[in-house]
């Protein structure tokens, strides 16, 4: 069920991952990037507004504009990074390029867990996806989305300096 759910950040990504790779060979990926970011932001902070009871077409929608937004930037700045190295250096950039993606998100999960589950206890967060959320306490229930707001907020801080960073960076090359 969860990733039926989760199907807008799917599209989202699936519309503008191709879109965004033709866009940043006809424009480059500077411009195209920084928008993305600022596209990506404008959903985690709608993501951030999340309660226990908000309604599901909500929720989706902002994941796809948080998707939309992540499709946006990732093809031109992957593009961006491939083409500032020598072809011959290609295969290690693009290792490097993987391994930090992957650290990101590890390192993600190592923030935005904490903030989620150091809102309720272990007990009641067993409970909850033993049980089931729905027979949950509304108080728990507000508390855990508490949690996955503080997440999202931090999220957004953070995208904030990615997106100066984004705008500051050198031009295109031919």
């Amino acid at each position: 069920m969860a990733s039926i759910l989760i199907i807008p950040l799917v599209i989202g990504l699936a519309i503008t991952g191709p879109i965004g790779g033709v866009l940043s060979d006809k424009y480059g990926s500077r411009i195209l990037s920084t928008i993305g970011l600022i596209i990506s932001l404008v959903g985690l902070l709608g993501l951030a507004t999340m309660h226990y009871n908000t309604p599901y077409w909500i929720l989706a929608t902002w994941m796809f504009i948080n998707s939309f937004g992540s499709g946006l930037f990732q093809a031109p700045n992957t593009s961006a990074i491939m083409s500032s190295v020598p072809p011959e250096r290609r295969g290690v950039a693009s290792s490097l390029r993987a391994f930090f993606n992957s650290a990101g998100m590890v390192l993600s999960m190592g923030i935005a867990f904490p903030l989620i589950i150091g809102t309720i206890s272990i007990t009641e967060m067993m409970d909850m996806f033993v049980v089931g959320g729905a027979n949950m306490p509304v108080a728990v229930q507000e508390a855990f989305t508490a949690g996955i707001t503080n997440a999202f907020i931090l999220s957004s801080i953070l995208t904030v300096p990615a997106i100066i960073v984004s705008a500051m960076r050198g031009k295109n090359r031919d």
